[in-house]
């Protein structure tokens, strides 16, 4: 009895203390077509002004907007504009604000589609914004110097979501006399559009478009902010003068994950027309940077410091007047896996990007068109940089002095091991490799070898095992169009080709997404390195990696044994060829042997 009765109240104790469940808080409706007086209760009885929502929101509290356009120094208490420079859209604590909605206008307002009901917050104050499509004009142009300093400004653990923010001018007054604002220089000129300096913010399906900031992140800036999630956006055409940079993005001292978002026709005075990142670490996946450009270094993105990430991301078009024109990194730990950068350029150095300290590992990408009227066509890399390119083309890059790398000033100085490439496909047509005091490694790698292409200044390349040369056998190579202007190559525009490898058991056709077969076989399906795992090579793979970017993936083209493709599976056949014997345990003995894989990921 005892016993029943002290479980009777271990239960109900544990009842009574657990907690209660977790408050969503409430929904929260804005539309600019709604009559003054709402309460935000419903669509019928929205808020018309932004700020008064913003002002009754708690933590938990979702706020739904309406189509149309919102400007921060809005409200009930002045709905024809404060014209206050420093009103800004603030989001306090666990507030959520999604737009896209139809709204009153329609008859179904909880409708939501971000494209087709733009939810737009604009910091054009006055609504006397001169258009404009080049963002290095920005700063100069009159009709901006009211806008409002920073559109956006997120609090912890806010979510934005389905917003159209533009507009923001985040520079100091251009004023003086008796007329002018108390405030000289307000708290921070970073961020037009969207200024983030707390955790765990989330940005999705957002446009940030045509925003301007005096220090660092026209678009977006992040400051000492660490869980933040940028996710499914598009930031284009905006612009920043100052040192910071980043045209489109600035990352300082913080955590950023970066997925599936667009950095286009962004501007910086200083490093990063996309995207500039210091001392912070940031992961970018499945993301296209294109036609950013700098007048500094990186004209995509440029890291300085922490480290970074990325994967399955396309640069392309972007251009540096120094150095960098695809990517710079600086004194930082990068790794680019499976990422295609193409039609880069720089005027001094690496068209493709450059590297100065810290380490870097390139694994699965293509580098194909990119140019530079200096050193590293591909890549230029300086002051003892820890180096890896594995698994990887190069083909169609240019540069006065090697148009695959530029190695000065001691690449692996603080390590025994030198600059390391393996796995990869060099083709460009031209001097490959210029090197001044650098230890550089090759091994199973296709690459013209000759005194023509190859200048090694103090002889330190070291030619490892299984180099091949000559043609590779690409379905199609890219070629420089000379753009009715012969005589002048710099405005020359790089026509992309397909760098998968022909074969007569079949290639993959990435127009046709079948497989296909061609009347010769490149040199380079099962050329890599014998003791790397295969990854996902499609059937009959040979039991060896293919050289260069597609090796070891899903489209690496299939091995062909001088007959009919084998299409049956035998157990023991490890290399694809119908048949078990020597060279099946040969594979088989190497992969046991070996000390160390690269596992795929």
């Amino acid at each position: 009895m005892r016993r029943t009765i002290f479980h009777f109240w271990l239960i109900t104790a544990a009842f009574l203390l657990a907690p209660g469940p977790m408050s969503h808080g409430k929904v929260i409706y804005v539309d600019d077509d709604a009559p003054l007086g709402g309460d935000g209760a419903s669509w019928t009885t929205a808020y018309r002004f932004l700020q008064d929502a913003l002002i009754q929101a708690e933590v938990g509290d979702e706020i739904r907007l309406a189509q149309g356009q919102y400007r921060p120094d809005r409200s009930s208490q002045a709905p024809e504009g404060s014209g206050d420079r420093e009103s800004s859209f603030v989001l306090l604590e666990g507030v959520t604000v999604k737009g896209g909605y139809a709204g009153l206008t329609s008859g179904e307002p909880d409708a939501r589609d971000v494209d087709s009901y733009e939810a737009v917050l604009s910091g054009d104050l006055s609504g006397d914004d001169v258009a404009m499509d080049d963002p290095a004009l920005f700063r100069d142009e009159p009709s901006r110097e009211d806008n409002s300093l920073n559109v956006v400004t997120a609090g912890p653990s806010t979510v934005l979501g389905g917003l159209v923010i533009t507009a923001g001018h985040a520079q100091p007054y251009k004023c003086a006399g008796p007329n002018c604002p108390d405030v000289v220089r307000a708290p921070g000129f970073n961020g037009g559009g969207v200024l983030i300096e707390a955790d765990n913010v989330t940005v999705s399906e957002c446009r940030l478009h045509h925003n301007f900031a005096e220090y660092g992140g026209g678009g977006m800036s992040v400051y000492r902010s660490q869980g933040v999630l940028l996710e499914d956006c598009v930031l284009e055409r905006n612009g920043v003068h100052g040192p910071t940079g980043g045209g489109g993005l600035s990352i300082d001292r913080s955590g950023v994950e970066i997925k599936g978002c667009q950095f286009s026709v962004n501007w910086a005075n200083g490093p990063g027309g996309g995207l500039e990142s210091s001392d912070s670490d940031i992961t970018i996946s499945c993301c296209v940077f294109g036609r950013n450009k700098t007048r500094y270094y990186g004209g995509g993105l440029s890291v300085r410091e922490g480290t970074v990430s990325v994967r399955e991301t396309l640069l392309s078009g972007n251009a540096s007047q120094d150095r960098g024109g695809g990517f710079s990194s600086t004194i930082a730990d990068v790794v680019l896996r499976a990422c295609s950068v193409i039609g880069n350029s720089s005027s001094t150095t690496g068209g493709g990007g450059t590297l100065a300290g810290g380490t870097m590992l390139l694994s699965q990408c293509l580098f194909s068109g990119n140019s530079t009227q200096g050193y590293g066509g591909a890549l230029c890399a300086s002051q003892w940089i820890s180096l890896d390119i594995v698994d990887s083309t190069f083909a169609g890059n240019r540069a006065t002095f090697g148009a695959f790398l530029s190695g000065n000033h001691n690449l692996s100085h603080q390590t025994s091991n030198p600059a390391f490439v393996g796995g990869c496909i060099v083709f460009n047509g031209g001097q490959e490799i210029y090197n001044n005091q650098s230890n550089i490694m090759t091994e199973y790698t296709l690459i013209d070898q000759s005194d023509a292409s190859i200048l090694d200044v103090t002889d330190t390349i070291i030619w490892g095992e299984g180099n091949l040369e000559g043609d590779p056998y690409f379905v199609a190579t890219g070629h420089w169009g000379e753009n009715e202007t012969p005589n002048d190559p710099n405005d020359d525009v790089f026509v992309v080709g397909d760098y998968h490898l022909k074969s007569q058991a079949g290639r993959w056709d990435a127009l046709a997404e079948s497989w296909v077969q061609d009347d010769v076989t490149s040199p380079c399906i099962d050329a890599g390195d014998p003791n790397s795992p295969i990854g996902y090579e499609p059937f009959p793979n040979g039991g060896v990696l293919n050289m260069g970017a597609y090796g070891g993936t899903e489209e690496a083209s299939k091995s062909h044994f001088g007959e009919p493709p084998c299409e049956t599976i035998i157990a023991g056949d490890i290399n694809g060829d119908c048949r078990v014997n020597f060279a099946d345990i040969a594979i088989l003995l190497d992969h046991w042997l070996q000390t160390g894989e690269r596992a795929p990921e």
